[in-house]
């Protein structure tokens, strides 16, 4: 209950009674070690999935985990052996794909970025890897800014329409839209796009973000 809400400080009670009672099952450690990830607590999230990994042979959502926390802390290097490290025991794993496409994307990596996330892309459904590391994006938008650094905009706009047209209504889709839109001149599409991703906007944050990229195109 408290995880599914990211209720941290009130579930690290729970989970670390919960790793003392079942040391051997990966879940709390994962959960626990998400959590202090979450907070911001980067040390004590290695030191959990670390002492996770020492008690499980399970280790394909520790390693997981952690590597999101090197990413976060601009380790590219140990994210992308912990991404691999899941990978070779689950070749399947999509969470894993995307995690090491954006790992290869902040790499330079972009043919290398645009194989994992065209992978997730054509062979997972947003349910199996989006809780909780990919809330704000989709690897439609991921590859599409790949594109927008090899500077093919007729491909990053292809991705941003198709993403439209997998996920109506989606905020996001339309915010960097609009983002690309301004990148190229077009102020008018741009406004517009903007002005609907406010619209649909799922709280006053996400829309105080839009609004600052409108203010900019006055």
């Amino acid at each position: 209950f408290h995880y599914t809400r990211l209720e941290c400080e009130d579930a690290f009670p729970y989970l670390t009674r919960s790793v003392e009672l079942m040391p051997q099952d990966p879940w709390p450690w994962e959960m626990l070690g998400q959590c202090h990830h979450l907070m911001g607590h980067y040390d004590e999230a290695l030191t959990t999935y670390e002492q996770g990994l020492l008690a499980n042979r399970d280790g394909v959502p520790l390693y997981y985990g952690r590597a999101f926390v090197y990413l976060d802390m601009g380790e590219s290097e140990a994210a992308l052996a912990d991404f691999e490290r899941v990978l070779r025991i689950e070749p399947d794993h999509p969470g894993a794909h995307y995690g090491r496409g954006l790992v290869h994307t902040a790499d330079g990596l972009y043919e290398e970025a645009i194989a994992d996330l065209t992978w997730v892309i054509e062979n997972a459904h947003e349910d199996e890897y989006v809780w909780p590391y990919f809330m704000d994006t989709h690897p439609l938008v991921d590859r599409a800014y790949v594109h927008y650094e090899l500077g093919d905009m007729d491909a990053a706009l292809a991705d941003l329409n198709a993403l439209m047209e997998r996920v109506p209504g989606f905020h996001i889709a339309y915010y960097h839209r609009g983002l690309l839109y301004k990148e190229l001149g077009q102020t008018d599409e741009a406004r517009a796009d903007l002005e609907e991703a406010w619209r649909l906007a799922p709280d006053p944050e996400w829309q105080a973000k839009v609004e600052e990229e409108l203010e900019d195109l006055e």
